[in-house]
């Protein structure tokens, strides 16, 4: 009776692949897992990586909190499915090990390239997690916010060249770290500094940093997140010199 389970199971597998098309793959597909391809490593500690798929073409970003833009159009590239691989190139693609509504599972296909150099990545569809966390957060009044539950941001909160120059007086390299708290109800954002190096003398830069951040509120997409007192963002920024220019850079989680 088992082997019998077992090979119905596995006749309605292949039956599943066979009848597997991009408008099935179509979606954003978020990392929960990643490992080599012979399993020998696990690579969970790997940043957030979500694959968009859709008939033609696919994209893979890095970025949790950002919206597409039009310059993330360069990322896309196109495919073809042939024998449930996601053919890249004529020698590459992805190989979809699993398919469901929710889960994909897809592995790197490289020719040449050894199992232990290519990545298995297991991958959940960004509506079911976003359907699933807004159920197990309902009763929540403040958000920690998470690189596969956020807000997302609708454009940079930046800092442009002509409201850098502030940073730019004499020499300075230091970082704050700490909360962007949301208060959707509010329309409101304020900027908690938890970790800093910077100096006394870098006061200023610290209140300027701040207050754009704290003036940030337009900049954010808050659908699914109104009904939140509040909402918890990790957030880095890094003020250094390149080649002889000052930088700052903004990083979420």
């Amino acid at each position: 009776m088992k082997k019998f389970t077992f090979l119905f199971i596995l006749l309605l597998t292949n039956y599943a692949f066979s009848q597997l098309t991009p408008n099935k793959l179509a979606g954003s597909w978020v990392n929960y897992k990643v490992e080599m391809v012979d399993s020998t490593k696990n690579l969970n500690k790997l940043n957030y990586i979500k694959f968009d798929i859709n008939w033609n073409k696919m994209g893979i970003y890095y970025d949790p909190i950002h919206k597409p833009s039009p310059y993330y159009s360069q990322s896309y590239f196109n495919y073809k499915l042939e024998n449930n691989v996601l053919k890249t190139s004529h020698t590459s693609g992805y190989l979809v090990e699993y398919f469901s509504n929710d889960t994909l599972i897809i592995a790197e296909k490289i020719d040449g390239i050894a199992p232990n150099k290519r990545k298995r990545y297991y991958l959940m569809n960004e509506k079911f997690i976003l359907a699933q966390k807004l159920k197990e957060t309902k009763e929540l009044k403040t958000l920690r916010a998470t690189p596969d539950f956020t807000p997302k941001l609708n454009s940079y909160i930046g800092f442009d060249a002509h409201k850098l120059k502030i940073l730019k007086e004499n020499s300075a390299n230091f970082y704050l770290a700490g909360d962007i708290i949301i208060y959707p109800k509010e329309r409101s954002v304020k900027a908690i500094i938890k970790e800093s190096t910077a100096t006394e003398e870098d006061a200023f830069r610290v209140k300027f940093i701040t207050k754009i951040i704290n003036d940030s509120f337009k900049n954010w997409d808050l659908t699914n997140f109104e009904n939140f007192e509040e909402i918890e963002i990790p957030f880095l920024v890094r003020v250094k010199t390149i080649d002889y220019a000052r930088a700052a850079m903004i990083e979420y989680f």
